[in-house]
């Protein structure tokens, strides 16, 4: 970024940010300006999105900026304010070298390449983006998990989910049972298909720990527990192709015998 390259000491890293601060605080009150920041940043990440030492901070950078929105707008409060305004401050010497934001932020010197950003991130900020990340992704799963669960009770309606399969094609099948009772077998089923974001899941799984099969079968729980099933077969949510005993277990009935 910068022509002209400097190793910065620690002390000059946080005189840089400390000369800033006021012009942070400033936008972090102003939603127009934070508004401005925001599509800015946005748009000279695309652009320097490969250059060496951004190639490495684009993950981050993203995250960071939505750790601001959500602050700014009061969804998100567990993080000092401090560390929000150096955020800022961070962004904007990511950006002013590049561009501007006329008649509000002076250009203050070239600080070279992401010097000030990644000092930001090794000395707390990198801690507090990662509390968020996890914290974001939690509220992800939530909503993923309601959505689904929504959806899934919308196909089995006043019937019985007897049991709920992941396929090799990464969709949800649905076996729907008549009745309540399902410990005889064979369970006289009906298979029906969902397709939901697999992908989204395993993201947000992988984020927070979680395996899979465990998020989806703590949503087929619940989804027969709403039902009221009683005498039931446990069976728990696994790939459809790992479910050796599938034709002892189940028998298809048609549409029209359901």
């Amino acid at each position: 970024m910068s022509k002209n390259r400097k190793v910065f000491s620690e002390e000059e890293l946080k005189g840089v940010i400390n000369s800033r601060k006021n012009e942070a605080e400033l936008i972090l009150e102003d939603e127009t300006k934070l508004k401005q920041l925001r599509k800015k940043a946005i748009r000279i990440i695309k652009n320097i999105k490969d250059l060496p030492v951004i190639r490495d901070l684009v993950d981050d950078l993203l995250v960071l900026l939505n750790l601001i929105n959500d602050y700014a707008k009061g969804y998100y409060k567990k993080i000092p304010l401090g560390f929000i305004v150096s955020a800022i401050v961070g962004i904007l010497y990511l950006i002013s070298p590049i561009d501007i934001i006329p008649d509000f932020i002076p250009i203050a010197g070239w600080v070279d390449d992401a010097a000030v950003l990644i000092f930001l991130l090794n000395s707390g900020l990198g801690l507090e983006l990662r509390k968020y990340k996890k914290w974001k992704f939690k509220n992800k799963k939530n909503e993923f998990i309601d959505k689904l669960q929504i959806k899934i009770s919308e196909v089995v309606k006043d019937k019985y989910l007897a049991a709920m399969f992941l396929t090799d094609e990464d969709n949800l099948k649905l076996l729907i049972s008549r009745s309540s009772d399902i410990l005889l077998l064979p369970i006289e089923v009906k298979p029906e298909l969902i397709e939901f974001d697999y992908i989204e899941l395993k993201s947000i799984c992988k984020t927070l720990n979680l395996e899979i099969m465990d998020v989806l079968d703590a949503i087929r729980i619940q989804v027969k527990n709403k039902n009221m099933m009683t005498n039931t077969r446990d069976i728990k949510v696994c790939r459809e192709s790992d479910f050796t005993d599938f034709d002892e277990t189940f028998e298809i009935v048609s549409e029209e015998d359901f």
